[in-house]
């Protein structure tokens, strides 16, 4: 399969099975509801712009998935079940959801939150290679984790609030913590 363009999004999901270990390559061009690539499984963007996912992306244990350098839009949960996520020098997750939204251990590139309404909660340690941006919404760190950020935290918020909750996690930022002008800005925990 090698194509999204074109296909109407839904409220179904798109659940790629393998009976043998096979890639599939995404255009990135385009919109699915939910996501799960299966059980052996090798799944990869094809470095062609954003992928959105108005519902959840989950990645099955032993599977895997290259974001390479694109852009994956969560509007739902983010669940690694014991797979592969490799990102790009450039790739970013963007939890972009109006709603309660979840995130599980792993390692990620560049993370953006820019919801609506609602709360994305970590339930799992994250690290970040890059950056994490806080630009609308409320990210609640979840309870006892550690999370590394190797750069910067930009809690970037130009119109409306940026809320970034540590409630009893650790956050350990190797770089630059920075915050925008114009919005709110809470920092919590």
């Amino acid at each position: 399969w090698a194509t999204v363009g074109g296909f109407t999004a839904g409220s179904s999901t798109l659940s790629m099975s393998c009976t043998a270990a096979k890639t599939i390559t995404l255009s990135a061009a385009g919109s699915l509801n939910n996501l799960t690539i299966g059980s052996g499984c090798s799944a990869s963007l094809a470095g062609t712009g954003t992928l959105t996912m108005n519902g959840s992306f989950t990645i099955a244990n032993s599977a895997s998935f290259n974001a390479t350098s694109d852009t994956l839009n969560i509007g739902v949960n983010y669940s690694n079940l014991g797979g592969t996520f490799t990102h790009g020098s450039t790739a970013t997750v963007a939890f972009t959801g109006s709603g309660t939204q979840s995130v599980g251990a792993e390692t990620f590139y560049n993370v953006t939150v820019n919801k609506t309404g609602g709360t994305l909660t970590a339930s799992g340690a994250l690290t970040i290679a890059n950056t994490l941006t806080v630009t609308n919404g409320t990210f609640n760190l979840g309870t006892g984790l550690t999370h590394v950020v190797t750069n910067d935290v930009d809690l970037a918020s130009a119109a409306g609030t940026a809320t970034l909750n540590l409630g009893t996690s650790t956050l350990k930022v190797y770089d630059d913590f920075t915050s925008g002008s114009g919005g709110t800005l809470t920092l919590t925990g």
